[in-house]
């Protein structure tokens, strides 16, 4: 599993610590809700695709320091 950091933020709290309070609740409910799915690894070819024109006739397809989304924990009923 990866982790990664969430941002919160909060406007129109009436105070600093109203604020603070909010924006924990906010990045708990993020943390029990969320996960981090690693979509594509490092480096890793995901397909080829041809090149028109172009100096190579072919090229890999993938990403180089892999590709991360933030998905919602599935719930089980």
């Amino acid at each position: 599993m990866v982790s990664v950091g969430l941002i919160a933020v909060v406007m129109g709290a009436d105070s600093a610590k109203g604020r603070e309070e909010q924006a924990r609740k906010l990045l708990h409910w993020g943390q029990q809700n969320f996960d981090t799915v690693q979509i594509l690894k490092n480096g890793k070819k995901v397909g080829t695709e041809r090149i028109w024109y172009g100096d190579k006739e072919h090229i890999d397809l993938g990403h180089r320091s892999g590709f991360l989304v933030g998905a919602a924990k599935s719930r089980s009923t």
